[in-house]
């Protein structure tokens, strides 16, 4: 048997970053593992210069991310005043936004930022390295009392439900996505059965009973917090009617 922490994402807006360019902040459909390892980091009070306790983490646990709904798209425009960077040199630096709009001569930034509506999420993390910075129970008691705010990827994007955070045993991965709990308001069935949903899920080690339809490299295996880099890990999906969930 292996132990399991699973705990459940619901927000009436996400935002699941994903690589941007320019002026797009695009969402990914499912939280990644940077995403997921930030929202514990936060709960257990860690801040974002503590990059050796964040690479500890990346390489400690596994992560599985079951999609019941990932949401509907919905995108932001975005129009910003700011100082270009000579009126900043000039200024010395502006260390809040008062300060920048306190320039003598301001431009205009345009951009967008994409979030997802009404997306719903159960992540499944497990210990995958010996001797990790904390444990599941551990980790599990830090999401029910957390040090820091938790949000959905964007300070703006609060929880919608309580996150449930749990120990579980399993023989596996698949059985460990049909003993979650399916105790959502009746208001959340026609969402569910509108998605195809799937599971998104990293090898560290076999699942022989999954058989992944797709893998794909996703950039999102945090390096440095504080320099916001990012290495590339596999991620596995499997359709969530494959899952045969309650079996």
């Amino acid at each position: 048997m292996k132990n399991y922490l699973y705990f459940r994402l619901y927000g009436a807006m996400a935002s699941w970053g994903e690589t941007a360019v320019g002026t797009k902040r695009p969402t990914a459909l499912h939280p990644g593992k940077a995403a997921v390892l930030g929202l514990l980091a936060a709960a257990l009070g860690l801040d974002r210069d503590q990059d050796e306790t964040f690479s500890q983490m990346s390489q400690a646990y596994g992560l599985a991310v079951l999609v019941e709904s990932a949401g509907l798209p919905l995108r932001d425009y975005h129009t910003a005043q700011v100082p270009d960077r000579t009126q900043l040199k000039k200024m010395g630096g502006a260390n809040t936004r008062a300060e920048e709009l306190s320039a003598p001569k301001l431009g205009t930034i345009l951009s967008s930022r994409d979030y997802r509506t009404d997306g719903l999420y159960y992540i499944l993390l497990w210990q995958a390295a010996p001797n990790p910075p904390y444990g599941l129970a551990e980790l599990a008691d830090a999401l029910k009392e957390p040090k820091y705010h938790l949000y959905l990827g964007r300070k703006s994007c609060p929880l919608g439900l309580p996150l449930q955070p749990k120990v579980i045993q399993a023989t596996g991965l698949k059985q460990a996505c049909g003993l979650l709990p399916e105790d959502l308001p009746k208001q959340f069935e026609k969402l569910i059965k509108a998605e195809a949903g799937g599971l998104f899920w990293e090898d560290t080690g076999r699942e022989e009973a999954i058989r992944p339809r797709l893998t794909n490299p996703v950039r999102d295996l945090p390096l440095s917090r504080r320099r916001w880099q990012f290495a590339v890990r596999q991620e596995h999906f499997t359709p969530i009617s494959e899952l045969k969930r309650g079996d």
